[in-house]
């Protein structure tokens, strides 16, 4: 005796289009997330980024979201473009179905089974977070709106809770085939890079007035901005020795840079600086490299920890310093950050032959070489860190941003210089 199906349900518009809304919600705030990477990718700091414990940069860093950009192909705000998506979409046609009186059995099972997923991934990233021993605040927006989705698609939709025989394929296919359409879009802008106003750059006599004339507004308008910024910072007395350079001590710009060894921003920063080298004019940019791990294993700065390999990043550069392999190996752990382990920093660290495993696990050991590093951490202390990459130039606190460090490398660091009046009033003063 077969069972009786059970009974179908023609209403439910308000609980609909509730789950419509909160789907809209989650898509709209994951789309603003995808924008301040952007933002962080091109030199600037996200709203979210207030110091050193609520740091959405430091949860974008995290091993499992530079992984599943790796592997996926967008960061993991484009997962949550896509969650939202495919939740919108389940809940627009639910409420369409409701509002003309339709069946909705197999609806209702598509929004549950996009809800259980959306629950699943807030546990996840949300343990992640704490790993990192940070709150991202937009995260935490994006985690609400999806629990508050999960609990009206849960207790809001008719029962039984689970679909029933043939509204299975509607349950499950329906967000199979919207998150991969979505995927497939959020591909084209996830593996593009943004666009680089540096292309146009050249150490060529008029190339600044050039550069200045080839930007966007939008573009002029943040180095306006970032100048004006930089001006009102002033320079803390009585740094502490150089330890490591690249460049000529004469450069009239001198860069100090903190970074974590598996930030990815700090990689993109890097790999900004190395095309800088190639346009400028020779000696007239110089780079030291200083260490700011955002693990509390090592940073006292840093509240929780995060199993130890940013650390043993640290210490190791620290103990390549005088290394003519110094840049290559920094370089190669920049390169495999998405992977590295104590034991692959070990290996990296190791191939260039100036040092051998010994020594190096032994250095790295040495009281003294975690005193360097702490020296690195009570230096960038004086600017206030909220995340890496932090950058200084010529003692004065700067955005990590490739335009900026041209147009002052230009000007031979002075933020005045006469060219730059082609630039618009900061935003602050019109």
């Amino acid at each position: 005796m077969s069972k009786t199906p059970p009974p179908r349900h023609h209403g439910h518009a308000p609980a609909a289009l509730g789950l419509l809304l909160l789907g809209l919600g989650t898509l709209g705030l994951a789309i603003f997330q995808w924008y301040e990477l952007r933002v962080v990718e091109s030199g600037g700091r996200a709203v979210c980024s207030l110091n050193a414990t609520v740091n959405c940069e430091t949860v974008w860093n995290s091993p499992l979201a530079l992984a599943l950009h790796q592997a996926l192909g967008i960061p993991v705000a484009g997962l949550g473009i896509l969650w939202g998506a495919v939740a919108s979409v389940c809940a627009l046609w639910l409420l369409l179905r409701a509002r003309k009186g339709l069946p909705v059995r197999d609806l209702v099972g598509a929004v549950r089974v996009t809800a259980a997923v959306g629950f699943l991934a807030v546990a996840v990233f949300a343990t992640a977070s704490i790993g990192v021993g940070a709150l991202c605040l937009t995260c935490l927006g994006t985690y609400v709106l999806v629990l508050a989705f999960a609990a009206a698609a849960a207790f809001g939709l008719p029962r039984p809770f689970f679909p029933h025989g043939g509204e299975w394929w509607t349950a499950l296919g329906l967000p199979s085939v919207a998150a991969m359409v979505a995927y497939l879009l959020l591909l084209i802008p996830g593996r593009g890079e943004p666009r680089s106003l540096l292309a146009q750059a050249t150490s060529k006599p008029g190339g600044l007035e050039a550069f200045l004339a080839g930007a966007s507004p939008s573009e002029r308008q943040a180095l306006s901005d970032n100048l004006a910024q930089y001006r009102m910072e002033t320079a803390p007395l009585h740094p502490p020795p150089e330890r490591n350079r690249l460049g000529e001590a004469s450069a009239p710009v001198k860069l100090v840079e903190w970074t974590d060894i598996r930030c990815s921003h700090c990689k993109h920063f890097n790999e900004v600086l190395d095309s800088l080298r190639a346009i400028l004019p020779p000696g007239s940019l110089a780079v030291e490299a200083r260490n700011f791990p955002l693990d509390g294993l090592c940073n006292p700065l840093i509240g929780q920890t995060a199993g130890g390999v940013s650390c043993d990043g640290a210490l190791a550069l620290i103990c390549l310093e005088a290394s003519p392999n110094f840049w290559e190996v920094r370089e190669k752990l920049f390169a495999a950050q998405t992977s590295l382990t104590r034991e692959k920093i070990l290996d990296i660290a190791t191939q260039s032959l100036s040092v051998s495993r010994p020594s190096l696990e032994a250095c790295m050991a040495d009281p003294k070489t975690r005193a360097r590093l702490l020296e690195d951490i009570s230096y960038a202390e004086r600017y206030h860190p909220t995340g890496t990459p932090l950058v200084v130039v010529n003692g004065r606190l700067a955005p990590a941003s490739g335009p900026f460090v041209y147009l002052l490398a230009m000007t031979a660091g002075n933020p005045d210089a006469p060219a730059l009046a082609l630039l618009p009033p900061p935003a602050s003063r019109r």
